[in-house]
């Protein structure tokens, strides 16, 4: 009986995987939507960045986060305690959960207490045109690199994916 998992880790083992690769592929959706309106800042050398740039960022980020805030956080939730669950799955090897959760978490505790909030503020407009600027440099930065972190855990994803199908098919 010591092969056979519990009826608790049979559900997580065919459940989460699928639900963290579904989580992240919808966040990295999200980070691409967000990386065309903050690209209009990326060719900006100057220290502040014109008004109508800011004002388009602003307005495409209004619509985005204004009615879906609540959903995108749902799903970084969801995310986040997927990846979590994942690392108690032993027929995943080790190196690959630990590494998703390592180069993600972060992430998420970034985006969740950090670029959340400076984008909330970015969208209420009341700083100095600098500070603008800054927030829209730092928001930038921040989905591109929170975009190449979850196109890492879709990669893994998928191959724990693929490997936890054909196992299942080989018993």
């Amino acid at each position: 009986m010591k092969n056979h998992p519990t009826p608790i880790m049979s559900a997580i083992q065919s459940i989460v995987p699928p639900l963290l690769l579904s989580s992240a592929s919808f966040i990295f959706c999200m980070h691409w939507f967000l990386l065309m309106a903050d690209t209009l800042a990326s060719g900006i050398t100057s220290e502040v960045i014109p008004t109508p740039i800011i004002s388009s960022i602003i307005a495409y980020y209004t619509v985005v986060f204004g009615p879906m805030t609540w959903l995108i956080k749902i799903v970084i939730l969801v995310m986040f305690l997927s990846m979590t669950l994942q690392l108690t799955i032993k027929t995943i090897p080790w190196y690959i959960r630990y590494l998703i959760f390592i180069t993600n978490a972060p992430l998420v505790f970034n985006g969740v207490f950090y670029i959340i909030p400076l984008v909330d503020q970015f969208i209420l407009n009341t700083a100095t045109p600098e500070t603008q600027s800054q927030i829209a440099r730092t928001v930038h930065s921040a989905h591109v690199i929170s975009a190449y972190g979850t196109a890492l855990m879709i990669a893994l994803q998928l191959y724990i994916v693929i490997r936890l199908q054909r196992q299942g098919e080989e018993k």
